[in-house]
Order: C-alpha cells, then structure tokens, then sequence
C-alpha cells in the first residue's frame, strides 16, 4: 500500500471565524441597534366583516357530505391492502 503524502494546508480560509479574526485585544464592534416595530394597524371594519362571513360560512358547511369521499377512499385503500395481505400469505405458501 502506497505511504499517504501530507500536502501543506492552503492558505484559504476555510471557515467565517478564519476569515475575519477578531483579536483579543481590539474594542469589540458593537451591534447597531433595531429600529423599533411599528404598532400594528387596527383591521378596519370592511376586513372585519369580511374575516366574520368566512367564519360564519365555514361554521355552515355540513363537511360529512363535504369530505364523503375521504370514507369510500379509505374504505377501498382498506380493502385493496387487506388483499394484497392475503395475496401474500398464499404466495408464501404456494412457493415453500
């Protein structure tokens, strides 16, 4: 097996804190302060009323005959695995 060769270290930097060294003696940089959030607008009555309706509307929805499908789906995904299951275990008999 051939003897691995060390090559010397490039002179890159190879992560942040090599790139920009603070030394130990320097003030350290102070960080600039954030500007202060501005309060938050209150919502006007138009975007109120409009947030309320939505509310209201999805309060009204009957989602059993919404989302029915999701049960039949469910049901068939149920069905369809249980047989691959069963496919499974007479294939395992079948080939031993």
């Amino acid at each position: 097996m051939a003897k691995k060769i060390r090559k010397p270290r490039s002179q890159s930097p190879r992560t942040y804190s090599q790139m920009n060294p603070v030394a130990p003696n320097s003030p350290a940089v102070e960080a600039q302060p954030r500007p202060a959030a501005a309060p938050a607008r209150p919502k006007s009555s138009a975007q109120r009323s409009a947030s309320q309706a939505a509310q209201a509307a999805a309060k009204d929805v009957d989602l059993r005959r919404e989302y029915g499908y999701v049960g039949k789906d469910l049901r068939r995904l149920f069905l369809v695995g249980g047989a691959m299951f069963l496919v499974l275990i007479a294939l395992n008999f079948v080939v031993q």
